[in-house]
């Protein structure tokens, strides 16, 4: 995926740093952002990607996206969205706010 002139490719197997973790982030903040079950349903979608393994990985293409606010990820996909305030009931997806995650 072309992604702001980086060429992203997920591999599964493969392990990386994501900026959330980086900056010192604990596990309970992660936790009380995530939303399993819930997919934003409102905002642009800025770009969707394939072969995603995680909700981390897709977060983390978000926070290098101009823009980005907020992701769902279901199954493989990625799909990093412009506004978070209007989720709708999806059991294959878990998303997030870059703005929950800035507070915690």
């Amino acid at each position: 995926m072309d992604h702001q002139g980086v060429t992203l490719q997920a591999t599964l197997g493969q392990q990386s740093t994501n900026l959330y973790c980086a900056g010192g982030a604990t596990l309970e903040g992660w936790d009380s952002c995530v939303k399993r079950g819930e997919r934003y349903a409102n905002g642009a979608v800025l770009a969707t990607a394939s072969g995603v393994s995680s909700p981390e990985e897709c977060t983390t293409m978000c926070q290098l996206t101009n823009d980005c606010r907020a992701v769902t990820h279901s199954g493989t996909s990625c799909k990093l969205m412009t506004d978070e305030s209007v989720t709708v009931a999806d059991k294959s997806a878990v998303s997030l706010s870059l703005k929950c995650l800035q507070v915690r």
